[in-house]
């Protein structure tokens, strides 16, 4: 039983800035550029923004490893595994060679197998959101929710606040400049028709 977000995320390895690992001063400095007054800009808020940043990440990060299906790679290793322990026999020279590890070899391609069928099973069927346009959107909403200006423009503010905010989480992670207000505009549209418009921060 995974007990919070945060063993969950030990599962697939992976390291995720934690709330508190967030640089704090830069993003008080992000949401008093998006038109938080300064005087309203504490530690709660920016603890909040955090937090709403951070989870927005997690989704990210879960949903791609959830959509991916299995990997190629493993597909064909529980193939090749499957196709050569079909044929195994200790008569030739690779049975032979191996034969005390046809056990450890038969388990492997078990597990591959049941890895495989599970990551498939979870992976989504039919068409999905991208899952750094539902990401992008989290932080828009953000930005909305913290008092953002109204308006939505290729390299406007809201691009500025979701390009800044990104950098502190991922900032390898390619911003488009040019269609991001048509990205974001039909990502609302479909949330708002699924009734999923955050605005509890």
């Amino acid at each position: 039983m995974i007990n919070s977000k945060y063993e969950e995320l030990a599962r697939f390895g992976e390291l995720f800035p934690a709330p508190d690992e967030i640089d704090r001063e830069r993003l008080r400095a992000i949401l008093v550029a998006a038109g938080v007054p300064v005087m309203l800009v504490g530690e709660e808020v920016v603890d909040g923004a955090a937090s709403w940043l951070y989870d927005a990440w997690i989704r990210y990060r879960a949903y791609k490893q959830r959509t991916a299906g299995p990997s190629r790679e493993l597909r064909e290793l529980n193939r090749s595994l499957m196709r050569w322990l079909e044929k195994y026999t200790d008569n030739d020279r690779e049975g032979y060679l191996l034969r005390d590890e046809r056990d450890a070899l038969v388990q492997l391609a078990n597990e591959t197998g049941e890895v495989a069928a599970f990551l498939e099973h979870r992976k989504p069927r039919g068409k999905k959101e991208h899952p750094k346009t539902t990401f992008l959107t989290d932080i828009y909403y953000l930005y909305i929710a913290v008092g953002g200006r109204v308006g939505l423009s290729d390299e406007g503010p809201a691009h500025c606040f979701v390009v800044k905010c990104t950098e502190l989480v991922d900032p390898k992670m390619l911003i488009p400049k040019t269609g991001f207000r048509q990205l974001i505009q039909a990502a609302t549209k479909r949330r708002e028709k699924r009734g999923g418009h955050r605005d509890d921060f």
